[in-house]
């Protein structure tokens, strides 16, 4: 069984699942009908989705530090990636992302 890390509709109504499975990104009609599906060498942990409204789709990567950005068909678009530097303690503590424990 697939894990799904999210779901997103764009302006046709059609369904968009992001999973950690061999093709990550999974296109469905309104009805669930399979449309197609893709990202199967691109991603080491998928994790989130989002459709704008000109239906571009953007998919991050959470493991690899990456964002991509496709059309409706899979093609991709754009790849943003982080360098994987991680923030310390202090740096999260600054952002108020660390609370102390007593």
């Amino acid at each position: 069984m697939a894990e799904f890390s999210g779901v997103a509709v764009d302006s046709h109504d059609r369904v968009y699942a992001l999973g950690r499975g061999f093709n990550p990104v999974a296109m469905f009609e309104h009805d669930g009908t399979f449309i197609r599906a893709w990202g199967s060498d691109l991603f080491t942990r998928a994790h989130h989705i989002f459709i704008d409204r000109g239906d571009m789709v953007y998919c991050v990567d959470d493991m690899g530090h990456k964002i991509f950005k496709f059309t409706p068909d899979g093609d991709r678009l754009l790849t943003n990636t982080s360098h994987n530097h991680h923030a310390d303690d202090v740096q999260l503590t600054a952002r108020g992302q660390i609370i102390e424990q007593v």
